[in-house]
């Protein structure tokens, strides 16, 4: 990345980037907290055997499920021209050299008004600051599926140990 003069919309990204980071954060936690709460329930483990811990220290959660572990991160980022987190879920697997690793396998991006988009953002999945609680739960839920499905499409693994 070479240094140049910033247009309109990556000025205001970062010298807003307090303000809407700090709107970000609060979504994401309601975010992260209604994966929580779709996990917790009782079909969650039963049925699809699915564990999501919530990180005490951070924004981001530990995921079990079938498929292996995941992690959930949220990274401050600017993304499309905006400050705002990117959700990241990455993967635990075996690196190539033989160690324990993680690799990104998906994300979204949560801005300071709510709006769960692609990572691209050529998709909005979700809006948090809409009226209706039944949209916003039903839509971070089908985000939630499509995290563990990702998790196990990506065909890397976690190899057991040998000792």
């Amino acid at each position: 990345m070479t240094v140049k003069i910033l247009d309109q919309a990556q000025h205001k990204a970062v010298t807003r980037a307090k303000f809407s980071l700090t709107k970000a954060s609060e979504f994401t936690a309601e975010f992260r907290q209604k994966l929580s709460n779709l996990f917790s329930q009782h079909h969650a483990l039963d049925a699809w055997g699915v564990e999501f811990e919530l990180d005490q220290n951070s924004l981001g959660a530990k995921i079990r499920t079938p498929f292996g572990s995941a992690r959930a991160v949220a990274v401050n980022a600017i993304v499309n021209s905006k400050a705002q987190i990117r959700y990241v879920i990455e993967k635990a697997v075996t690196l190539e050299d033989g160690r324990p690793g993680h690799v990104k396998i998906a994300a979204v991006c949560i801005d300071e008004n709510g709006v769960i988009t692609s990572e691209d953002g050529t998709n909005q999945l979700a809006d948090l600051n809409s009226l209706y609680d039944s949209e916003s739960n039903r839509a971070a839920g089908e985000i939630g599926l499509s995290i563990i499905h990702s998790i196990g499409v990506e065909e890397r693994y976690l190899a057991p140990l040998h000792v």
